[in-house]
């Protein structure tokens, strides 16, 4: 084996050498983050989540 196989990285462990398994990530693939697929009751409960606390904000500022 050469030595270069052997060196340790300067900037400390090499990552890149972590297996993902992709079925354990919450959404499709790593790069795709901001297209993960809702069901419609997720959907509804995520905008009735933010009209909640767009109102809540609404009324502390009238305050």
């Amino acid at each position: 084996m050469s030595d270069k196989n052997n060196k340790k990285s300067p900037r400390g462990a090499d990552r890149r050498q972590i297996p993902t398994d992709s079925t354990d990530l919450p959404f499709p693939d790593r790069r795709q983050k901001d297209r993960r697929v809702y069901s419609e009751e997720e959907r509804e409960e995520i905008l009735r989540r933010i009209a909640e606390e767009e109102a809540a904000k609404a009324a502390e500022e009238k305050k």
